[in-house]
């Protein structure tokens, strides 16, 4: 294992809880824009869900209003459709306030 991958093998498992949920930040979320073969990570009400193998978010897009790699709760409530569409994306984690990281 290369020093490069020991770290972020450390950083993820510093960033996961006893029950194995990972814990983002807004700036780490932004990572997972879907772009250049990334996966497609969106956040809506404190819950990450993974959104990459969608064909609705081909390219970390949605209806080209919404990018992937962002907090979309408030533009859940413009959307023609319900949390229940958005609650059937797998959980891959919270979202948590800057500087909360490990608390």
């Amino acid at each position: 294992m290369s020093y490069g991958s020991l770290f972020l093998f450390r950083c993820a498992t510093f960033l996961t809880d006893s029950m194995g949920t990972q814990k983002f930040s807004l700036e780490e979320l932004s990572g997972y824009d879907g772009l250049e073969g990334r996966p497609a990570y969106i956040a809506c009400y404190g819950k990450v869900y993974d959104v990459t193998n969608s064909f609705l978010w081909q390219s970390g897009k949605h209806q080209v209003l919404h990018l992937a790699g962002n907090d979309l709760s408030n533009e859940l409530l413009d959307a023609p459709h319900d949390m229940d569409l958005i609650e059937r994306f797998p959980v891959v984690g919270v979202l948590i306030e800057k500087g909360k990281i490990g608390s």
